[in-house]
């Protein structure tokens, strides 16, 4: 039984006892005692761990011995049940039933954290097995990533790790990356930024990317930002065949089509790759399949009869024309127009009517920019919103203007805007082309085309309604018709394009609604946006500004509820006068309308993703479809291009000077946003600085990104703003800064990092290659490097040498290699690494050295602190030794002083040495290594050293003592049976073969040599053979014999060391009684005369003697040695002896008168079979009992067997001389039981048999000492008591059946008959105490009965017996021994988790209610659906109901708040309490929910720095007035309910927040709106105590819960709550929420 207690030196005990398969346990008694010492290891405290021997450890460590799902297993093998790792481990490693809480026993086992090879392994079987539903593999699948992330970005996992791990989920084609959706994707069909490509490819969950590393991990497994070429041509080759096939419907083919188009665009931004290839983009045709761009045109002419030309195809009607003028595409008008030029010769006019004008223009402009115009025209009117209106029912009102025009009066677009029409907007209308806004120089409109797109829809300017099939065949503008729902689509499209059109208009709001032909109305989208703008302007007239907008997108067709973006828009302007005189000329500024104007740039961030956008859009105020490789999107007032949707930046002729327009668009460009896009990142660095670093531009291109880059780069060293960032995150200017380079390693980013270096930027978020050509700005280069090392050398062997060194040895390995590819001297310089991971100063030469070559080997043999650390790359280590300090190559004479210095043990010049076992291999390791090729030391070097190791591995010799002769020599002349044998008895020997040529004598092998060696062995001759194979001894016996013939003997002197060895082998076989004995010595055995052969006599010898048969070899030994032992056949007549047989009744008279000799001359006990018992069979005298003892003859009464023959009985007392038993001992005794027992399992009525022996047991307990439990514990000899409830004769119904007589197991102690009277009997007469104590266990209580005998009180008799606090303190006394031996009891508890064994009540009045434990719920308030709170009986039983299953619900404590609460004085605090009640001297207000609230504005202003802002004229809000009190009215964000203001009211007046707890599910709902609400609005004014105080609220009342976690934690992160979020989380894992 394992004790309760533990000490260092009883664990390797305990470990052998369980691990050993030769004791007779079962596997469950091994699991069960491997979780007890795991337990108790599990308690001990730090010096036990460290106590612990090596051995110990190393068994700990290595033996299969941990108990997992029912095996023994390695600590290499399992884990524990720990349930943060079983998600991360469950799959690979089985788990023991326990949670190891230590971390010393964690470290020595090894599961401090899941090994990375396991985190791998895991990931892969979850993606093979797919485990569970979806849901239960994604979270897995996400769980290993999370933790991968972690380990990437600290360095604990390798690239070459993670790229096995690339290449498995590659070959094995796995889904692995979980994407928006809760699906799982291929890496290559995903990516990191959002991309509007369908369904093919899906963005990285979101979520997931906001995870610490994750998306560098992502990116090194092959996650790009956005699509590959490769991926997008193969995708495109699968919607290629898609489209071919004829049974799909037409939406589906539809969506392929546009996803076509999509991904097209996508390839051909990607143009200027090697890999592009043009014949690869393929397009959309009229017949909906898809074909390469080359044999593309799009038919503008809208013509059924006209076909395109051979091998040409018509584009598909869904392809936008400026995006096929993009992708090279003509034409079809443009082809027919270049034929006609051909064949008309030079004199060819051309002559542009109306129509023909709005026709072309409305074929090249695609029509989805056609509302683009509309956002223009709203922000150039001053409008702050636009509204579009698709309707479709009947128009009945006035047309606005006559027409002779047969227009149907609906369906029609509506397009409204709250400015004012003015008269010149009326008459603009009419100028076609020209527009009127000719002398508005600052209007979108000098951009678009105006009025001319509406004719998409319409005939004349005046009606939106729309143009009919009818009308179509007959219209000079457009062959196309549309339909309420070809509009509807157009409209519904336009909402993405709306969502960027607030950055730069003064638009606030973009919306668009439906009416059908019931005139019912119905939002289709909204766009709105709120702003909040901090603006200077310097005394040059140079105005910048920042807005902080949130963006809320709402689409009808989306059911979540809408999340605002936030993004900072920066807008700067400056005069044209400031431009270079060329943009001044008169043509120049009248063409393009700069005279007065002047310039505007924006640029617009974005602040709620944490995705970089690789892909932003060019804007003119409005969106412009030209995208760049800019990460904010870019405004300014551009001139534009002849196609009036982008703008110039090119020559018309490659080649060419730039024009003027181009000019001007590249002074934009290069001068005056770069500036803006400095100061923005500066003010982003001020205000959000976790956000900058992804506003970088990290990609130039040929466009208009990649000038603004290029030019932003050159002007980045001589900026004053603070666009950079120190380790430390204070912003810095570049010419104050000190920067990481991206070339250099990344460990001189860590050593500076640690180091604290002022001014450090660690990560600056652009090309670092700009810095080769900024001389003025620091970096980290190998000079700076060097300085900072010798300054601060004394703390980087700190950082080293901590137990978690910030600097691992790779790290220095980069660090050196980059100092002395810079040429700076490394004396001095604390990083030289050395093997045992200590780090030292570089010395010059002459110091004592530390090798560089052949590390393996010394680190081994000598320590690994005298070579450099192996984790330094080989090209660092070339050049280290070729610099004068000391690190070299090691040579003879340092192998010898490494050898003589040895600080474990020094080899000195001895001709041998003495070494344990665990030296030798040291020994063999280091011989093979001097004698290979390529050592720096050979064997001769080190002759007069003992470097050999002779074969029975107990000493090594040096070569020079090899030399002498002294050992055995293995020889090729040798017998060949000689070698097999003396290798395994492990005689000295040495191969000849290896000593140096010179010593490779010869010797020859005879018996005296052979008999020496053995003599020399120290073996134990008689026993040689047990170390031999038999084969091989058998054959060395032949080889020996053949030398014994008569007088072969003759030259050894009797006596002589070869003689006695000779005589001491086992070289013979005889006989031992019925024993064949195949190998003895002579020295053992008796030769019998010849020829007589001991097999047929050998029932009558002595079975002690062996007897052997003549022989010459065996004569020739014992003639010289021992003649004694040659038997004359007196000798053989003496040695008879009698065997175990039956006694026939012919011989009685002779043994009688055998035994008769024996009585008068043989003394003492006799130990061989003698005397007949009952049944005529010849005992042992010991195996027989004396009949007149009472209790044997009680016991034994009708066994023969046991008793002497009647016919022998008169001799009785010189038997018991002889040994027969007559006193009652242990052995006896168990033999009086093992009868009873027998009788009483064949159904005898033993009842008085049984009475008598536990009467006699009870009277004399001393019997018992000597006779284990286990022996008697499953027999049956013990009568019981009738009655088995102690108290209750009536109770004992419901006990189960026991017979009259028992085994020790089915009884009970009187003191524990409450605990099992269901189960066991009571003792008809209790035991002494003397029994107990020799059993303990005697009576004593087990789990299984234990548990048993619950089931039948709460199944049975609870249901039976009425409600007594005798029954409950049963219950109690129950509960409580189970409490006693959790331990070993949990298990069978767990099995029961199911059964209803649990008393819920709050005290013994309560109705009585038993649940299972698996419903059972502690620390709930409230009970739940198929769960029920824990009540007060069970508290005191929490343990062990947890034990069975039960759960216990978890939150994780926020941090503690660091803010101090502000304190009121009682007199202010009540009089301005009473002020506000009574409405007296208030001089704010504010109305929310049809309720209003009056408030003092210093009360305000003087808590929250929020309303001292605002009152003092810093928001708006501070100057509105209303109402006829004259009081303001504050105005307040939407959604905002009267609970929030109330509760921030009463903050600002006492400083308290205080919330009464919700009694039911529906006031904790209530409660959690309420305090999300408050937050928001905390948030949005800024009041950091009282937002701390709401989230406790929530904590602590427990109202996140399964159901709404995610939306909580989705509003925290909007609302900046982190604390929350992380509550969120913690609580999601602590009660596996999915």
């Amino acid at each position: 039984m394992l004790q309760n207690s533990i000490t260092c030196k009883t664990v390797d005990e305990i470990v052998s006892k369980i691990i050993d398969r030769r004791r007779r346990l079962s596997q469950e008694s091994r699991v069960r005692k491997a979780l007890r010492l795991l337990t108790l290891l599990d308690k001990q405290a730090a010096p036990f761990f460290e106590e612990l021997p090596a051995g110990t450890v190393s068994s700990l460590r290595s033996k299969e011995w941990l108990p997992a799902k029912g095996q023994l297993r390695r600590a290499s093998e399992c884990w524990d049940a720990k349930e943060a790792d079983t998600l991360l481990c469950d799959r690979v490693l089985p788990t023991i039933p326990l949670v190891i809480t230590s971390p010393h026993l964690r470290t020595l086992l090894g599961w401090q954290s899941v090994p990375n090879g396991i985190l791998q392994r895991q990931l892969l079987d979850v993606l093979d097995g797919k485990v569970g539903s979806s849901d239960e593999t994604h979270g897995r699948v996400r769980a290993v990533l999370e933790k991968l992330a972690s380990r990437f970005q600290n360095g604990e996992l390798g690239s070459d790790e993670l790229g096995d791990l690339v290449t498995d989920l590659r070959e094995g084609g796995f889904d692995w990356v979980p994407v928006t959706g809760g699906r799982l994707v291929r890496a290559e069909r995903c990516t990191l930024e959002p991309v509007d490509l369908g369904t093919q490819f899906p963005s990285v969950s979101t979520s997931l990317l906001k995870l610490d590393g994750m998306e560098n991990l992502l990116i090194r497994m092959g996650v790009l930002p956005r699509p590959s070429l490769k991926e997008l041509r193969e995708t495109l080759r699968e919607i290629s065949s898609e489209l071919s096939r004829d049974e799909m419907d037409a939406p589906s083919k539809e969506s392929l089509i546009r996803a076509s188009i999509g991904i097209a665009e996508e390839m051909w931004h990607g143009r200027e790759q090697p890999d592009f290839d043009h014949a690869s983009l393929l397009v959309p045709t009229d017949t909906g399949l898809l074909a390469e761009a080359a044999t593309i045109i799009v038919n503008d002419m809208g013509l059924e009869s006209h076909r395109p030309p051979e091998g040409m195809h018509f584009a598909h009607p869904l392809l936008p024309i400026a995006t096929a003028r993009r992708f090279g595409i003509q034409t079809f008008r443009e082809t027919q127009f270049h034929k006609l030029v051909d064949a008309e010769g030079p004199d060819f006019y051309i002559e542009e009517h109306i129509t023909t004008r709005i026709a072309g223009v409305i074929t090249e402009y695609d029509i989805e920019f056609s509302i683009n115009e509309w956002t223009a025209n709203a922000h150039d009117a001053g409008a702050t919103c636009l509204n579009l209106l698709v309707d479709e029912a009947p128009f009945d009102g006035l047309q606005s203007v006559p027409t002779k025009l047969d227009f149907p009066l609906g369906p029609a677009l509506v397009v409204h805007n709250d400015s004012v029409f003015t008269e010149e907007d009326f008459k603009g209308i009419g100028r076609i082309g020209i527009g009127g806004k000719s002398d508005i120089s600052d209007a979108i409109g000098r951009f678009g085309l105006g009025a001319l797109t509406f004719y998409h829809f319409t005939e004349t300017i005046f009606r939106f309604p729309l143009r009919t099939s009818t009308q179509a065949v007959d219209s000079k503008l457009s062959k196309k018709h549309f339909t309420s729902v070809d509009l509807f689509n157009i409209v519904k499209r336009f909402y993405m394009p709306a969502c960027r059109s607030l950055f730069f208009t003064s638009l606030d709001k973009i919306s668009a609604k439906r009416r059908g032909q019931d005139r019912t109305l119905s939002d289709m989208w909204s766009v709105t946006v709120k702003r909040d703008t901090e603006s200077r302007r310097d005394p040059a007239g140079e105005h910048f500004s920042a807005t902080l907008m949130e963006l809320i997108c709402r689409d009808a067709d989306d059911n979540t509820e809408a999340q605002p973006q936030e993004w900072l828009v920066t807008q700067s302007s400056t005069s044209h006068e400031s431009f270079p005189e060329e943009f001044h000329q008169p043509q120049f500024t009248d063409k393009h309308r700069l005279s007065t104007r002047n310039v505007h740039m924006g640029l617009a961030f974005n602040l709620s993703s944490n995705i970089v956008i690789r892909r932003s859009g060019l804007f003119a105020s409005v969106p412009l479809p030209v995208s760049t490789s800019l990460p904010v999107h870019l405004h300014a007032s551009w001139i534009p291009a002849q196609d009036r949707r982008t703008i110039r930046n090119d020559a018309s002729v490659p080649g060419s000077d730039l024009p003027l327009d181009s000019k001007y668009n590249h002074f934009i460009m290069k001068q005056l946003i770069p500036p803006l896009y400095l100061e923005s990142l500066a003010f982003i660095n001020k205000h959000r600085p976790l956000h900058s670093s992804k506003f970088w531009p990290r990609r130039l291109a040929k466009e208009e990104g990649g000038i603004v880059a290029t030019s932003l780069y050159r002007q980045l060293p001589e900026t004053d703003y603070p666009v950079l960032l120190t380790w430390d995150q204070v912003p810095l200017s570049p010419k104050a800064a000190l920067v990481h380079m991206h070339r250099h390693p990344q460990a001189v980013q860590k050593l500076f990092i640690a180091l604290e270096i002022p001014g450090y930027v660690p990560e600056p978020s652009f090309d670092t290659s700009f810095l080769d050509e900024w001389p003025s700005v620091r970096r980290d280069d190998a000079s700076e490097v060097t300085a900072i090392l010798r300054r601060d050398a004394q703390s980087v062997l700190e950082m080293c040498h901590q137990p978690d060194p910030t600097l691992m040895p790779e790290d220095v390995g980069s660090i050196l290699k980059h100092i002395l590819d810079g040429g700076e001297s490394i004396v001095g310089i604390p990083l030289l690494p050395l093997g045992n991971g200590e780090v030292i100063q570089f010395q010059e030469s002459h110091h004592p050295p530390v090798f560089a070559s052949h590390t393996k080997h010394i680190s081994y043999f000598f320590g690994s602190n005298k070579v450099v650390n192996t984790k330094i790359p080989e090209d660092v280590i070339h050049q280290l030794v070729e610099l004068p300090v000391n690190v070299c190559h090691p040579s003879a004479g340092a192998i010898r002083e490494l050898l003589q210095t040895n600080h474990q043990r020094p080899i000195i010049p001895v001709a041998r040495m003495n070494i344990t076992p665990e030296e030798l291999k040291w020994h063999k390791d280091l011989l093979e290594w001097i004698t290979s090729r390529g050592s720096p030391a050979s064997l001769e070097d080190l002759a007069d050293l003992p470097l050999i190791p002779t074969i029975d591995g107990e000493q090594v010799i040096s070569l020079n003592y090899a030399r002498n002769g002294t050992v055995w020599c293995r020889s090729p002349s040798d017998d060949h049976r000689i070698l097999p044998v003396f290798l395994q008895l492990g005689i000295t020997v040495v191969d000849v073969q290896s000593l140096p040529n010179s010593q490779k004598t010869l010797r020859k092998a005879d018996l005296a040599g052979v008999l020496e060696a053995l003599a020399r062995s120290g073996c134990d001759l008689a026993r040689i053979h047990d170390s031999v194979q038999i084969a091989d001894w058998l054959e060395f016996t032949a080889m020996i014999k053949s030398y014994l013939q008569p007088g072969s003997l003759a030259g050894f002197q009797v006596g002589s060391m070869a003689l006695v060895t000779l005589s001491n082998l086992p070289l013979f076989s005889g006989h031992q009684g019925s024993t064949s004995i195949p190998h003895t010595t002579s020295s053992r055995l008796f030769m019998l005369p010849s020829p007589v052969h001991p097999a047929p006599i050998k029932n009558y010898l002595p079975p002690t003697t062996i007897f052997a048969p003549f022989s010459t070899e065996l004569a020739t030994i014992l003639q010289r040695c021992d003649r004694s032992r040659i038997m004359s056949f007196g000798d053989l007549f003496g040695k008879v002896n009698l065997q175990h047989r039956r006694l026939p009744a012919s011989e009685d008279d002779s043994l009688k008168a055998l035994l008769e000799l024996f009585k008068n001359y043989y003394p003492g006990i006799y130990q061989q079979p003698l005397i007949p018992d009952g049944n005529r069979n010849l005992q042992c005298p010991s195996q027989l009992y004396d009949h007149r003892t009472e209790l044997f003859l009680t016991c034994f009464q009708g066994r023969a067997e046991m008793f002497v023959h009647p016919s022998f009985r008169d001799s009785i007392d010189s038997f018991i001389r002889f040994g027969v038993r007559h006193e009652v001992r242990s052995d006896a005794m168990v033999k009086c039981i093992e009868a009873v027992d027998e009788r009483t399992c064949r159904g005898e009525d033993t009842r008085l048999r049984a009475a008598w022996l536990w009467d006699y047991i009870n009277r004399n307990p001393s019997t018992m000492h000597e006779i284990e439990y286990s022996r008697i514990q499953k027999l049956r000899f013990i009568p019981r008591h009738t009655q088995r409830h102690p108290l209750d004769e009536s109770l004992d119904q419901y006990a189960t059946d026991l017979p009259t007589v028992n085994s020790p197991v089915a009884m009970c102690l009187p003191q524990y008959s409450l605990l099992l009277w269901t189960q066991r009997a009571s003792f008809a007469i209790p035991p002494r105490p003397v029994l107990v104590a020799i059993y303990p266990t005697l009576g004593g209580p087990t789990v299984n009965h234990v548990v048993n005998h619950l089931l039948l009180l709460a199944k049975t008799v609870a249901s039976n017996r009425p409600v007594s606090h005798n029954f409950l303190s049963e219950v109690s006394q129950v509960y409580r021994w189970l409490r006693e031996n959790l331990s070993y009891a949990h298990r069978r508890l767990q099995q029961l988790a199911a059964e209803p064994i649990w008393l819920n009540i709050d005290n013994p009045e309560d109705t009585w209610v038993w649940r299972p434990a698996s419903q059972l719920v502690f620390d709930a308030l409230r009970d739940g659906n198929n769960s029920y709170k824990a009540k007060q009986f069970l508290q005191y039983y929490r343990e062990i109901v947890l034990s069975a299953g039960a759960t216990q619900v978890s939150f994780p404590e926020l941090p503690p708040s660091n803010e101090r609460p502000v304190h009121h004085p009682d007199r202010v605090v009540s009089g301005c309490l009473r002020l506000c009640s009574n409405g007296d001297l208030c001089d704010i207000r504010f109305q929310v929910e049809g309720e209003e609230i009056l408030a003092h504005k210093v009360i305000l202003a003087s808590v929250i720095p929020h309303f001292a802002t605002a009152f003092a004229g810093g928001f708006a809000e501070g100057a509105l007035t209303g109402g006829a009190s004259n009081i303001p009215t504050y105005s307040l964000p939407d959604d905002t309910l009267f609970y929030s203001v109330k509760s921030i009211i009463a903050y600002a007046y006492t400083g308290e927040f205080k919330l009464e707890p919700p009694e039911t599910t529906d006031g904790a709902t209530a409660g959690l709106e309420g305090l999300l609400n408050l937050i928001k609005l905390c948030d949005f004014w800024i009041i950091d105590e009282l937002k701390s105080k709401a989230i406790r609220a929530i904590a602590e009342f427990q109202l996140v819960n399964q159901d709404n976690w995610i939306t909580v934690r989705e509003h925290a992160i909007n609302w900046q709550a982190e604390d929350l979020v992380e509550y969120c989380e913690g609580a999601s894992v602590m009660n596996r929420w999915v």
